[in-house]
């Protein structure tokens, strides 16, 4: 037996390893182990191994069909791995395997109809990789199963699960989030199937909730969410013996909640998730002891209980947000002896002020009162709450300076504040909060300069400082934001964010309408200090933040050049420069952004060409991201580039000037041939008397004719 699972000091690459001789191994446990490479083939000569885990680890490459030569395996751990391929259609040839665990790795392919040939069979784990087709129906054969589960997957087409499990009685089954369509009603289940968890979320369950799970009497794990499930939730749900966790979120069920429900999940609660249906009446109590309450996106109302503090003394995530729950936040939500580590309270129509009693929980992590009616200040009393990492106050009545109490939350990985009444200058302390990820102050009323000591915060990845009237430059050491600069995982609080704190979506200006975070998964960064007083330059070192989504500088006094390191932003999705000042060419490294879906430098001083790619080309389609800049030719524009624009311009302003000098160079040409002319024969005439007589006696002669012309008319 070598076991040498956790020891995360050791690197060990497989590719040597079983090149070694392991006559009389019977156990190999390297979980954990920094592990990586490929499963060599000469592991299929280790005849003697009955258990193999080589779970988290970094192992790549397909499954070694000579593994399956080890015909006295019986337990099979490759989960949490980066393998790939199929699984080998020679796997019924280990005939005493009692467990195989491929969770989370990209193994793709259909399922194979021979793995029905593992009679011995007891574990099947294939969740979260890339299986695609039918779950094949001989699974049902499998006598001794007793844990099978296929979620997150890419598997299809209808399942019946009393023909699935007519011959076995998993106590753990997972079909979840695929393709699949899950028929329960056609048939009565074998009353010998009597799973402790049921997972058939995202399963196109259709109609009310299947009245087999009634007799379910060992259920504790019962998860229907994601599905076309309608009506009352039935009474008898609540009256199950052993549930324990209950999702039926996203479903369209309505109704009230039965007084008796407070009372139900007696077994070990843990979590009931009934959010987003259209479940109605006053805000229930919920079970006791329970640890996850969610009961987001209803349409309850009322206010919150004074007593419902009491009632959650041990639940860690609760969320009532999006429903039209009005009055004050009570008090005693937040005891010293509270449990609780998230709650969000946002999207509602609650008022006053933010309780005081919130620094009681010390073990927050998470808060989220957004959208709102609540006024005042920002108590003090919040920064007892030093475990906080995401902190959203925006979308209140809320005023006064940036709270001072944030400088006490060193844990701050989050926080918005926008949207609010703040005023007053953006504190230098800012700089401190070293976790910061996302900053939110948008559409408040800060003044003054960013503080230089922002670019301290070297995990930033979001920053929205938008609508205010901020003032002088942007700070230009930007290279500091190493969240911009290197790829950083897109959760931002790892379970937190991604499976309670659903509401928590950050919001920012892109393509000239706001967006939210969740709703567009590909914009993870961005910068937003669009609708300022900004002024200076863009600094270069913009070209530093390499995986900068979003740069929103629009509607500022920025001037001259737009830098050419905008070029190196290689996954900048939207770019708007427009309504500044300014100027010089539109740099040609934009057209080597292959992912810049978006562009606007409209009304800035800008010339040149439009800089020209198959991709650039496709924003001339809209006529305004380029339009107020005269001196711009090609693109949307209409204006010919035959030179560059600014010289057009001068030249024509010299001809202009040139042909304004020809027309008084001809009206001084004909003055001078007139005075040259007139006075000429006066000269002539003056020197010469016989050309004066007869002159004179011409001109008199003229006179005559030209005055008897009138006389005989």
């Amino acid at each position: 037996m070598l076991n040498a699972g956790g020891n995360r000091d050791l690197s060990i690459d497989l590719r040597h390893f079983f090149d070694l001789p392991w006559p009389f191994l019977q156990f190999l446990d390297l979980q954990f182990c920094n592990t990586s490479g490929i499963m060599s083939n000469n592991m299929g000569n280790i005849s003697s191994l009955v258990g193999l885990s080589l779970s988290n680890n970094n192992i790549q490459g397909p499954i070694p069909p000579y593994l399956t030569n080890l015909s006295n395996l019986e337990y099979i751990d490759l989960s949490f791995n980066s393998l790939t391929g199929v699984i080998p259609s020679s796997i019924s040839n280990i005939g005493n395997l009692q467990a195989l665990d491929l969770y989370q790795n990209s193994l793709e392919g259909q399922i194979p109809q021979t793995i029905c040939g593992l009679s011995s069979l007891q574990t099947l784990i294939l969740t979260l990789n890339k299986f695609s087709g039918r779950i094949p129906s001989c699974v049902g054969y499998l006598t001794r199963l007793e844990a099978f589960d296929v979620s997150y997957n890419s598997l299809e087409g209808n399942v019946s699960l009393p023909s699935l499990f007519v011959n076995s009685s998993p106590t753990q089954v997972g079909m979840a989030f695929n393709g699949l369509t899950v028929s329960t009603d056609h048939m009565e289940m074998p009353t010998s199937f009597q799973p402790i968890m049921l997972w058939l979320s995202s399963c196109n369950l259709q109609g009310k909730i299947p009245g087999y799970i009634s007799k379910l009497k060992n259920i504790q794990v019962l998860y229907l969410a994601n599905n076309n499930l309608t009506g009352n939730i039935p009474s008898w749900l609540w009256q199950l013996p052993r549930l324990s966790s209950l999702d039926l979120s996203n479903n369209s069920l309505y109704g009230t909640l039965p007084p008796s429900f407070s009372l139900a999940m007696s077994y070990m609660p843990s979590e009931l998730n009934l959010a987003h249906s259209s479940l109605h009446g006053n805000l229930p109590f919920p079970p006791n002891n329970i640890e996850n309450f969610d009961l987001s996106h209803n349409q309850f109302c009322g206010s919150i209980p004074v007593q419902m503090g009491e009632k959650l003394m041990d639940a860690k995530y609760v969320s009532f947000s999006g429903n039209k729950l009005t009055g004050a936040i009570p008090h005693t939500l937040c005891s010293k002896n509270n449990s609780i580590m998230s709650l969000d309270l946002s999207q509602n129509f609650l008022s006053g002020t933010i309780p005081s009693t919130f620094g009681n929980c010390t073990s927050l992590i998470a808060l989220n009162l957004a959208e709102n009616n609540l006024a005042g200040e920002v108590p003090f009393e919040l920064g007892y709450a030093r475990k906080l990492k995401a902190l959203r106050l925006g979308n209140n009545y809320l005023h006064g300076s940036f709270p001072k109490v944030i400088q006490d939350l060193k844990d701050l990985e989050f926080l918005d504040l926008g949207y609010s009444f703040f005023n007053g200058i953006i504190p230098p302390f800012i700089g401190n909060l070293s976790e910061l990820r996302v900053l939110v102050l948008t559409s408040n009323r800060y003044r003054g300069s960013i503080p230089t000591e922002i670019t301290q915060l070297h995990r930033l990845q979001f920053m929205d400082l938008s609508n205010n009237t901020l003032e002088g430059p942007i700070p230009s050491n930007l290279k500091n934001f190493e969240g911009l600069i290197k790829q950083t995982p897109a959760i931002l609080l790892g379970y937190l964010i991604d499976h309670v704190l659903l509401n928590m979506e950050l919001e920012f200006a892109m393509k000239g309408m706001r967006y939210d975070l969740s709703s567009v998964y590909s914009y993870r960064t961005g910068i937003d200090l669009s609708n300022n007083g900004l002024d200076g330059v863009i600094p270069e070192q913009l070209g530093w933040l390499k995986v900068l989504s979003m740069l929103n500088l629009s509607r500022n006094h920025l001037d001259e050049q737009i830098p050419h390191s905008i070029g190196n932003l290689k996954t900048l999705g939207s770019l708007d420069l427009s309504h500044n000042q300014l100027s010089g060419q539109i740099p040609i490294s934009l057209t080597t952004i292959d992912s810049l879906g978006w562009i606007d430098v409209s009304f800035n001083n800008l010339s040149g060409k439009i800089p020209s790619s198959p991709h650039f080309d496709t924003f001339a389609l809209n006529p305004f991201v380029f339009s107020g800049n005269p001196f711009l030719c090609g693109g949307s524009t209409g204006k010919n580039c035959i030179s560059d624009p600014q010289e057009e311009v001068e030249v024509e302003v010299g001809e202009e000037r040139e042909a304004k000098w020809s027309r008084w160079a001809w009206y001084g040409m004909l003055f001078l041939s007139y005075f040259i002319g007139f006075w000429g024969v006066f000269v002539v005439l003056a020197l010469k008397k016989t050309w004066r007589i007869k002159y004179w006696n011409a001109t008199g002669e003229l006179v005559e004719r030209i005055m008897g012309c009138f006389g005989h008319h």
